[in-house]
C-alpha cells in the first residue's frame, strides 16, 4: 500500500500544475483581498509576501502607485511553478533591484527573528498543516504588522470567525485579519463602522524612506548563508 504524501508535497505538486492559468482564474478575487488590506495598512520598509504565488500582490501595488515606501521585498512560496512566473513578472515590471524570491514554507520561513516591518499572508493559513505554527512564524519575523486573510468556506462547520488575529472585515470569500506580532494572539473585535476607525488608528507607522540594495537586505536577513 502506497504511503500518503506529506500536505507540502501535495500543495507544492498542485500549485505547480496551476501556476500557469492561476492569475486568470484568481486575479479578481485576490483584488479584492488587496483592496481591503490596503486600507488597513500600507506596505512600508521590508514587506514579506508570505505564500506570494504569482506575485500579484506586488503587481497590485506596483499599478496602484504603492511601492514608494518599500525598502525591500520578499516573494516567499512553496512551489517553484509559481515562483517561476512571479520571477517573470518581477522582470517585466522592472523591479529586480526591490525584490527578491524565496523558495520555502510558511511553517518554516527562513529569516531572522523581527527582520521584517509588515507581513501579507493571503489564504494561506488555510494550506498549510499546522497552522499555529504558520502564524507563529509570521509573528517571529514580523516586527510591527501581519495581515492574514483565511477562507470562509474552511470554517463554514465551525459556524465562526477564527481567531486568527483582529477581525478587520471581509470580502466576498475571505475573512481578513490583523495580527501585532509584539502581543501576540489578538482578540476578536467585531467590525462596526466608526468603532472601526479607531482601532485602525493603532495601525499607522512613519513613513520609511527606500535606501540601499536589494542583496544588502537579503543577507542582513536570511537565517542561512
Amino acid at each position: 500500500m502506497a504511503s500518503k504524501k506529506p500536505i507540502k508535497a501535495v500543495m507544492r505538486e498542485r500549485y505547480n500544475v496551476t501556476s500557469s492559468g492561476y492569475d486568470e482564474l484568481y486575479r479578481n478575487e485576490q483584488y479584492e483581498k488587496y483592496r481591503l488590506a490596503m486600507r488597513l495598512l500600507e506596505p512600508r520598509g521590508k514587506v514579506l509576501d508570505d505564500g506570494c504565488g504569482t506575485a500579484l500582490l506586488l503587481e497590485y501595488l506596483y499599478t496602484t502607485g504603492m511601492l514608494g515606501g518599500l525598502l525591500y521585498y520578499i516573494c516567499l512560496d512553496l512551489s517553484p511553478g509559481m515562483l517561476r512566473v512571479a520571477r517573470r513578472r518581477i522582470a517585466s515590471l522592472n523591479l529586480g533591484h526591490l525584490v527578491e524570491c524565496i523558495e520555502a514554507d510558511a511553517e518554516n520561513i527562513p529569516l531572522r527573528s523581527k527582520s521584517i516591518d509588515y507581513t501579507f499572508s493571503f489564504t494561506v493559513v488555510d494550506l498549510v498543516e499546522d497552522k499555529a505554527r504558520a502564524l507563529k512564524e509570521m509573528d517571529r519575523v514580523t516586527k510591527l504588522y501581519t495581515i492574514v486573510t483565511s477562507l470562509k468556506k474552511a470554517h463554514q462547520f465551525a459556524r465562526k470567525i477564527p481567531k486568527y488575529g483582529l477581525y478587520a472585515g471581509e470580502t466576498s470569500k475571505d475573512y481578513v485579519f490583523i495580527r501585532k506580532s509584539s502581543q501576540g494572539l489578538c482578540r476578536l473585535i467585531p467590525h462596526h463602522g466608526s468603532r472601526w476607525s479607531a482601532y485602525r488608528a493603532l495601525f499607522t507607522a512613519p513613513r520609511q524612506s527606500p535606501s540601499l540594495t536589494s542583496r544588502y537586505f537579503l543577507t542582513a536577513l536570511l537565517t542561512i548563508s
